[in-house]
């Protein structure tokens, strides 16, 4: 049904937020019926719905907070939090791994000196110097190089034993396997 402005009468004074939309509190006429007859009827009239709650009431219940408005609400702050969580905690991972790019660098450096040193370590003309000097070492002469002849070829002899001595080693042989016999059984 179309609302015709003719038909509608208005609050004396002016109105503000969503009471603007609120058509309930408008009083609506038939055109079969007649108007009030004074200004304090009409008064009394408009006042009356708004004392039974009319348009304030109307506005406070669509300011009623509906609990899916505060469950997304709440989300929304913890998934901020952890953003923001997670943002300190890439910002530490990052600090750190400067930190210890920069120990690498010097721990590389370090090593290059180190390798350098361990080099120049072996040079023998510091170790002769060193030979010389500190430990008091001097070199051969050439009379005091003594080269052996091994101009010889290799040989081996066969010493012979006597008969009365060989029956003494056959003796002690024998006794000395008999003492590892008897070790092993008797344990």
């Amino acid at each position: 049904m179309a609302v015709n402005d003719e038909t509608i009468r208005y609050f004396p004074g002016a109105v503000s937020g969503t009471a603007a939309y609120d058509l309930s509190r408008y009083e609506r006429f038939d055109y079969g019926t007649s108007a009030p007859e004074t200004e304090e009827t009409y008064e009394e009239e408009i006042r009356e719905p708004v004392s039974r709650g009319g348009a304030h009431a109307a506005a406070q219940t669509n300011l009623k907070i509906r609990p899916i408005s505060v469950i997304g609400v709440l989300l929304t702050a913890a998934i901020a939090v952890l953003a923001l969580l997670a943002n300190l905690r890439l910002t530490a991972i990052t600090a750190e791994t400067v930190e210890l790019e920069q120990q690498l660098e010097a721990l590389e450096d370090e090593r290059t000196q180190l390798q350098i040193r361990y080099e120049n370590t072996f040079d023998l003309t510091e170790i002769e110097e060193y030979a010389t000097k500190t430990l008091g070492m001097v070199r051969l002469q050439d009379d005091q190089i003594v080269v052996l002849d091994s101009t010889a070829e290799d040989r081996a002899e066969i010493l012979r034993e006597e008969k009365g001595e060989a029956f003494f080693a056959v003796l002690r042989d024998a006794g000395s396997l008999w003492d590892g016999i008897k070790a092993y059984f008797i344990r």
